[in-house]
């Protein structure tokens, strides 16, 4: 297994500075119970153009304004003109998506977000609802996790890491600071700058027959640190520390102390 840093800096993780993943219920109770870290293939994340490449998003950024049907284009073209047009047109996105789907296949990458030692409520509400219980680490403990190949489920080609970088899909600049391996996997659109992601991807020769792959955590797992939403309920909060218990004893379990609106009445 290859590793790599996406930029030329080197990287200096710290005991003293922490990362946040923020995670439905469900998703910490596989944590817990079955001692892993999900990989997602880059085809499930949420974003389209999660791994897309500089002429796919260029291409997408072309094509996509274009109507889909011959009805949304200006009526004063012909109309078998518009229908060409719309045709070049679904043909292109068809073959953009066909393309991309199948690259994103090729890694699965883990989201980490940057918030010190406090909690983001942005984050609880992009990524949680008010039953879901967020991991905290220190940069120096998901690194030493993540750079140990024993913990794979697969062991990748190359593990490329570093903070997300925010562009306009439209600028060039990502692509001529960054190869195109290392930039494709850390960025997104710019309106997401406010996240501060720092990622970990496994990339790989073939692709993935899996939605992912899994790290181990059974012998990091007293390392970190569970903090429930702020506005968890007190019987589920309850039962999750009963779970938490039972199956990451050496763990920290707590409540949040971001301050809700419930907590004043």
């Amino acid at each position: 297994m290859r590793i790599e840093h996406n930029e030329h800096n080197e990287y200096q993780p710290s005991e003293d500075r922490f990362f946040w993943r923020y995670m439905s219920i469900d998703k910490f109770l596989d944590l817990i119970i079955n001692k892993r870290i999900f990989l997602s293939r880059f085809d499930k994340f949420k974003d389209p153009l999660e791994g897309a490449t500089q002429v796919q998003i260029q291409d997408a950024a072309f094509h996509l304004p274009i109507p889909k049907t011959p009805e949304g284009i200006n009526k004063n073209i012909p109309y078998e003109e518009r229908v060409r047009i719309t045709k070049e047109r679904n043909l292109k996105i068809a073959e953009i998506r066909n393309d991309l789907e199948e690259s994103q296949k090729y890694a699965a990458g883990v989201c980490l977000f940057k918030s010190e030692n406090y909690e983001s409520q942005a984050m609880w509400d992009l990524y949680a609802d008010q039953n879901g219980v967020a991991l905290k680490i220190s940069e120096k403990n998901i690194h030493d996790l993540m750079l140990n190949k024993s913990n794979y489920s697969i062991i990748p080609e190359r593990l490329i890491y570093g903070k997300v970088h925010y562009w306009k899909y439209h600028s060039q600049e990502p692509y001529l600071t960054m190869s195109e391996l290392k930039s494709r996997y850390f960025r997104k659109n710019q309106s997401f700058d406010f996240e501060k992601e720092f990622r970990y991807v496994a990339s790989f020769d073939e692709p993935l027959n899996f939605p992912g792959i899994f790290i181990s955590i059974e012998e990091a797992i007293t390392s970190f640190d569970f903090v429930t939403h702020p506005s968890m309920p007190a019987h589920v909060f309850k039962n999750l520390e009963v779970l938490h218990k039972q199956y990451a004893a050496g763990s920290k379990f707590q409540e949040s102390k971001a301050y809700t609106k419930d907590k004043f009445y």
